[in-house]
């Protein structure tokens, strides 16, 4: 990871305009495009665009790429 990156997910000051962020939010914006272009798709299809490295228990939260829990579902 950049050292912009790695500043801004610990919540320190960073430089917006460093080119590895903005490829990570071109990346975002084509993920999120293409997820909701296939809003009429079935899940199988829409679940290829995730990066999942490991089975999820159910119940559970998951973002990121790869996916990772951040909390679980369950009241």
């Amino acid at each position: 990871m950049g050292e912009n990156k790695d500043r801004m997910l610990a919540g320190d000051w960073y430089l917006p305009d460093d080119a590895d962020l903005g490829a990570d939010s071109e990346r975002r914006a084509e993920l999120c495009a293409a997820y909701n272009a296939g809003a009429g798709s079935t899940p199988a299809e829409r679940r290829r665009l995730a990066v999942v490295t490991k089975d999820l228990p159910a119940g559970v939260l998951a973002v990121g790429s790869p996916a990772r829990v951040i909390r679980s579902l369950e009241p």
